[in-house]
């Protein structure tokens, strides 16, 4: 179980730096070092460790770091690159890094998995201000990237993280404390899936890939040898520390002057000991923001030398204050939505901003205002008394840190002809069923459905209802022509003066294949999968095992309706897969046990 655990975990590479190809690899190790020692022994570039179900793996020493390769990985391109499952070290015929306690320390201190710097994409880029490029999208901190529902239903959410200048994924299940050491990419695949329902964040802008995802995302912290065999070069100059600013008890951000320094060793010391330290990832500019553990407020010294590169120690005072700090970057308003007379959402752009004050004005008059709660995204619902319609200016500003003031103006409408709720779509063998229901409603006219793009921007009317006799009630509409996959919807609710206001946006997501079900499960020799189409065709029917391995591939007839296959598993070994049926651009997934 060790084995397929490993499997689903991907090491990160701490530092800012556009990614590389893969391909050269090896033919840039000794640009840095072929030989590294870690763990009680020497790895050496190319060396072979044995074989792993009789194909061949190799040491990989990429910019100090020891990576693996295997002859068996099951994507060809990729045959002389870094492999992402290091567990296959415990299983090598040579039974060089046992199946044992000693064994495992070695590899989980030593061996990194794949990770941005060695994927071929070129998708991430170095910072620009506070967003970094992933393919052109700019990801910023705290960005909601998606939603995972686990077959228990609870959400958890996915949220974009930037530290030390490194993208991250930040999770919380709801109903769930913040916790900023909840970093992992184990969810993301799923919610890209759509697995139970997860869904991508609709208000992106922009949509993601899982090969974005681990072209610009870092899985975990780098393993780093425990030495470097050979003389480590001098720094061509520098590093000196210039400035140091964006002081606070976590956090803080120093420029330095100085060339061929590819990282630093930092060191915060209190009266002469060392109270915090840790080396910087590969620097992208002469600004470096560092984190670390609670300090109190008080006088300490900061220290850094080159990492890779010998130098001489730079050093400087600062000074930890006990009240409030500047935030290290905003909050700048960004927009302001959902506005109703007793409640509004704002999202923002900042880092370094746990709490945020904000004001409602009236004619430069504060007529409501409060400090919101420990902040765990970037968008933030607020509630007050009622207002008024009229024209208002929101501002913001740090809670507990300081910074300017961002301000955006809006309005509040007169309350709805129509007052709606309960607004909801689903999926059914003739389109999307839209409902909601009318609890009031004042010289209401009637409503327009509107459909809108992939992006959820632009829409389209798709049809127009008007009020019944009895006004309030339930209505119905129903999209007979629904596009495939996530569909986003809208009212339009129509005074009969003319005037309109427009509901919230909802997802539908419409597959052409539903109602999968996989029996028995667990299985011996064959498995029956029974599903319905919504269109006739053809479906590739393809196993995986938990390495993420294609282990069985066929096609399958489909046709409108409901739908059979009895599939042949007896060549499989014990153990958990995932079925994946996909038919055009949409697929999915069924997870099933093989036993003897």
């Amino acid at each position: 179980m060790k084995f397929l655990l490993k499997i689903a975990y991907v090491c990160g590479l701490l530092g800012l730096v556009a990614a590389k190809s893969d391909n050269k690899l090896s033919e840039n190790q000794t640009a840095v070092a072929s030989q590294v020692i870690c763990g009680g022994r020497t790895w050496t570039h190319d060396e072979f460790l044995g074989n792993f179900m009789g194909k061949g793996v190799y040491t990989i020493i990429h910019e100090n770091r020891i990576y693996i390769r295997w002859n068996g990985n099951s994507d060809p391109s990729r045959i002389n690159s870094a492999f992402d499952n290091t567990a296959i070290l415990l299983h090598l015929d040579t039974n060089r890094f046992p199946n044992n306690t000693q064994g495992n320390d070695v590899i989980n201190h030593c061996v990194n998995a794949i990770d941005p710097s060695t994927m071929s994409t070129g998708y991430l880029k170095p910072a620009i201000g506070n967003a970094i490029p992933c393919n052109n999208k700019l990801i910023t901190d705290n960005l909601l990237l998606g939603t995972y529902i686990g077959t228990d239903r609870v959400k958890t959410y996915q949220y974009a993280r930037i530290i030390d200048g490194l993208l991250r994924i930040n999770f919380r299940r709801e109903n769930s404390n913040y916790d900023p050491n909840a970093l992992s990419m184990g969810l993301i695949q799923q919610t890209l899936a759509g697995e139970n329902g997860s869904f991508m964040n609709p208000n992106l802008g922009f949509q993601l890939n899982y090969l974005e995802i681990q072209s610009c995302f870092w899985g975990d912290a780098p393993k780093y040898p425990d030495s470097i065999v050979g003389e480590t070069p001098d720094c061509a100059s520098g590093p000196t520390l210039g400035t140091i600013s964006n002081i606070s008890q976590t956090a803080l951000r120093f420029t330095y002057s100085g060339s061929g320094v590819p990282n630093i060793d930092w060191r915060i010391k209190s009266n002469g000991t060392v109270v915090r330290s840790a080396k910087t990832g590969q620097l992208a500019s002469n600004t470096v923001d560092i984190r670390f553990a609670s300090l109190a407020g008080g006088n300490y010294v900061l220290e850094i030398e080159g990492g890779d590169c010998v130098s001489s120690v730079s050093t400087k005072s600062f000074t930890i204050s006990t009240g409030p700090v500047n935030c290290l970057a905003g909050p700048s308003l960004l927009s302001i939505s959902n506005i109703t007379q007793t409640s509004l959402r704002f999202s923002f752009h900042g880092n370094g901003v746990p709490i945020i004050d904000w004001r409602i004005k009236s004619n430069g008059t504060t007529v409501r205002s409060a400090r919101t709660p420990q902040l765990t995204s970037a968008n933030v619902d607020v509630n007050f008394a009622s207002l008024a319609p009229g024209n208002y200016t929101m501002e913001i500003q740090g809670g507990d840190c300081i910074s300017s003031v961002s301000s955006q103006s809006f309005s509040v409408a007169e309350p709805l002809p129509i007052h709606i709720v309960s607004f909801q779509g689903t999926a059914l063998e003739k389109g999307v069923e839209l409902s909601w229901t009318v609890v009031s409603e004042q010289n209401g006219e009637g409503f327009e459905i509107l459909r809108l793009d992939e992006l959820a921007k632009t829409s389209e009317v798709i049809g127009k209802l008007a009020l019944t006799e009895q006004r309030a009630g339930e209505y119905k509409f129903v999209d007979a022509n629904p596009r495939a996959g996530i569909n986003y919807y809208q009212l339009k609710q129509v005074d009969a003066d003319g005037t309109f206001s427009k509901s919230r946006i909802i997802s539908v997501e419409f597959s052409y294949i539903y109602k999968m079900v996989v029996a028995p499960n667990p299985a011996k020799d064959y498995m029956d999968v029974s599903y319905n189409s919504r269109v006739a065709g053809h479906a590739d029917f393809d196993i995986y095992n938990m390495a993420g391995i294609r282990v069985s591939s066929a096609q399958q007839s489909l046709k409108k309706g409901q739908n059979s296959s009895k599939i042949n598993i007896s060549g499989l070994a014990d153990g958990h897969y995932i079925l994946k049926i996909t038919s055009g651009d949409q697929s999915r997934n069924l997870r099933f046990i093989k036993v003897r």
